[in-house]
């Protein structure tokens, strides 16, 4: 049988580091817009690429996180457009934080799949 004090002891321990590794993973969460706007602009400079072809007029951009609950990964889906094909192609990429990185600017984006395209 514990004692009341060794108790309080452990739940306080236990609360404690509860509490820093919650306040350590709140600071690596990928803001979605954050995301979108680097998906976007890479679907940007793909579009933009003279040498492209199929020849993209435009592409549409949409992330969400990629686990319900958590915000450490972000996965984007580019859909692009030809002047005949609204849906041409479509390409998914992710992105994270690596472990090294501390600030929510600093993260990488990686395709999963195959690319569309090549930025310009």
């Amino acid at each position: 049988m514990f004692h009341p004090r060794a108790m309080a002891l452990t739940s306080a321990t236990v609360m404690g580091a509860t509490l820093a590794f919650a306040s350590s993973a709140v600071a690596h969460n990928i803001s979605l817009s954050a995301a979108s706007r680097k998906a976007a602009s890479y679907a940007q400079q793909v579009v933009n690429n003279p040498s492209q072809r199929p020849d993209y007029v435009r592409a549409r951009t949409h992330c969400r996180y990629k686990f319900k609950g958590h915000s450490h990964y972000a996965l984007c889906t580019n859909t692009y457009e030809t002047a005949s094909d609204v849906n041409a192609c479509s390409e998914r990429m992710e992105g994270n934080i690596s472990r090294e990185q501390s600030s929510t600017s600093l993260f990488g984006m990686r395709h999963i799949g195959r690319p569309c395209g090549r930025p310009g």
